[in-house]
């Protein structure tokens, strides 16, 4: 009886709670930006995106988290160094991405590695 009102009370309260994912991928750089109001400071043009990975964030672009938000700007200024370096080279990079953390709907790609394949 009791597990019956806890579902009940589950969905009445809005369904099963979502959990976090985090999905690696490689992927094309297709821009960079540099912002200081938007998208965690910086961000970059990836195709594929962290949608088709299966991550629950907007496709085109992932943030770099420049402005320090979700960690040190340190480790954001090296992942940004990274995605640099794969654009002016024309490689791939692999991302991981977590879409709990987001700028403007956005997944930030919490490791940047550089790859020549």
């Amino acid at each position: 009886m009791k597990s019956l009102i806890l579902v009940s009370l589950l969905f009445a309260l809005g369904g099963v709670p979502a959990f976090a994912d985090t999905a690696t991928f490689k992927t094309g750089v297709g821009k960079i930006f540099t912002s200081d109001e938007d998208f965690g400071g910086c961000m970059f043009g990836v195709s594929p995106g962290p949608a088709d990975a299966g991550l629950d964030c907007k496709n085109a672009f992932i943030s770099l988290d420049c402005d320090g938000t979700y960690g040190s700007k340190g480790v954001a200024a090296q992942k940004y160094s990274a995605v640099q370096l794969a654009y002016v080279t024309d490689q791939n990079v692999n991302v991981k991405a977590d879409d709990s953390i987001k700028h403007n709907g956005y997944c930030v790609g919490v490791r940047i590695d550089n790859i020549k394949y």
